[in-house]
């Protein structure tokens, strides 16, 4: 299948945008974790603890995202 130069071009494009927000998003908390800490009374230990159940959770759907992916063939 021969893809058009403007196709690559906008998935290329997508990706860049994509990655742009993704590292934001994992940015933002680390900028804010004093507000977060004093906002919800939580110690440092437990903001740790919460954002190591966040990144396992991303982890574990990772696998099932991967299986999806190659599913489909992308």
């Amino acid at each position: 299948m021969i893809v058009s130069g403007r196709w690559r071009w906008l998935s290329w494009l997508a990706l860049c945008t994509d990655m742009m927000f993704i590292h934001i998003h994992r940015s933002i908390p680390g900028v804010a974790i004093d507000q977060l800490m004093a906002g919800f009374g939580l110690s440092a230990e437990d903001l740790g603890t919460l954002s190591s159940i966040y990144f396992y959770l991303y982890v574990a759907g990772q696998v099932p995202a991967g299986t999806i992916v190659d599913w489909l063939g992308a």
